[in-house]
């Protein structure tokens, strides 16, 4: 069997969207691909550092290419300046010793896709990726930038995987109109990712007199700042519960009643949102990202194109005075995710892709984008 070596950083311990895909997909993964960890010492702040790590990853690398068995190495870069140079070599290095490339763009920043338009960047990028094997990006505006950089290969549109354990069903029941509205925002606490918005919001629902509750997780920057926000302004019912994963994080979920998204960061394909729909929530969310590719306002829950407290007030409201059409939604999401974004089907459509890259001869017929697999 072909080997399939993917790059990937901190595998166990990283909070990132890389490690958590292939935590979720790593079971099915595990009889066709070998990991490589890279890039995964944080604390090494020193340049010299740095660059001596980025030595030995590289020398690691090398060794693995002699490897005669090795068809394809998998490359899991973000659209930021330090993946974008890191990979670039890693992926010089694989197109000279005859390998197959694969590059799975994961983030996305805007500011610094658009710097490859022109000039060294644009060189650099034309030199290396350009010339990969096949791209898998998590939304089609990516998918559009990447032709105008002049990627004339297979470009794939994918999602990323929802874990088993949030997969699980909660047998939640329907809520009464007697009971507080529980909502839950979960994600890096930024203020790109509207994390005061989400204060706001419940804060202005229950000066207006409506019972609500709102839980806040995850960690950031902003979190000791919007800690303080919140005890400065004498805010009720909002509680923050850190960092959480595994059973607590599907704990969560199972306890809420409207999962919050109001980010206008540079999002790929937000894991969050997949995970709350997984678990039979509606979501009331910005179009960022691969969801502007999928969502369905007033079916999946409500999106939003102003992205003000006041539009996130009058959506959750909706929500609040019909709690048949919320579980409806609810129940339209998990069955979606359930036939979209479970790990064995993710990994599977990521085996169809790397069967297409070791057809001989090769394929003409491209895996279906995620939204096409009918399967």
């Amino acid at each position: 069997m072909a080997l399939i070596i993917a790059l990937i950083s901190r595998l166990r311990q990283g909070q990132g969207g890389v490690a958590s895909y292939f935590r979720c997909v790593e079971d099915q993964l595990r009889q066709r691909v070998r990991y490589l960890s890279i890039g995964g010492d944080r604390d090494a702040r020193t340049i010299v550092r740095r660059l001596c790590l980025f030595a030995l990853d590289y020398r690691r690398l090398h060794a693995e290419l002699a490897d005669k068995d090795l068809r394809i190495v998998h490359l899991n870069p973000s659209m930021d300046w330090k993946a974008f140079v890191r990979e670039a070599v890693h992926l010089s290095a694989c197109r000279a010793a005859g390998k197959k490339v694969l590059v799975f763009w994961h983030g996305w920043d805007w500011k610094f896709a658009r710097r490859l338009r022109r000039g060294l960047w644009h060189m650099i990028f034309a030199r290396t990726y350009a010339r990969a094997d096949c791209h898998i990006v998590l939304a089609s505006q990516f998918r559009d930038h990447l032709r105008k950089l002049g990627c004339l290969g297979p470009i794939l549109l994918e999602s990323t995987p929802v874990s088993e354990e949030i997969m699980q069903p909660t047998g939640r029941a329907p809520r009464r109109e007697t009971e507080p509205l529980r909502l839950l925002f979960l994600s890096r606490v930024e203020k790109s990712k509207g994390i005061y918005i989400a204060i706001d919001a419940a804060a202005d629902l229950k000066r207006a007199g409506h019972a609500v509750q709102l839980t806040i997780a995850g960690d950031g920057s902003e979190r000791i700042a919007a800690e303080q926000y919140v005890l400065r302004n004498r805010l009720e019912g909002i509680k923050f519960a850190g960092y959480v994963q595994g059973s607590a994080k599907a704990q969560l979920f199972a306890d809420a009643d409207v999962f919050l998204f109001p980010s206008n960061h540079g999002e790929g394909m937000p894991l969050s949102v997949l995970e709350a729909m997984a678990a039979g929530l509606p979501v009331i969310c910005t179009r960022a990202g691969g969801l502007d590719d999928f969502f369905v306002d007033q079916v999946m829950g409500y999106s939003v194109t102003e992205l003000s407290t006041a539009a996130f007030v009058s959506r959750i409201d909706m929500i609040r005075r019909d709690s048949v059409r919320a579980g409806a939604m609810g129940a339209f999401n998990r069955d979606y995710a359930a036939r979209h974004f479970a790990a064995p089907v993710v990994a599977r459509r990521l085996f169809a892709i790397y069967d297409f890259l070791l057809s001989d001869p090769p394929s003409n017929i491209l895996p279906a984008d995620w939204m096409n697999d009918s399967k």
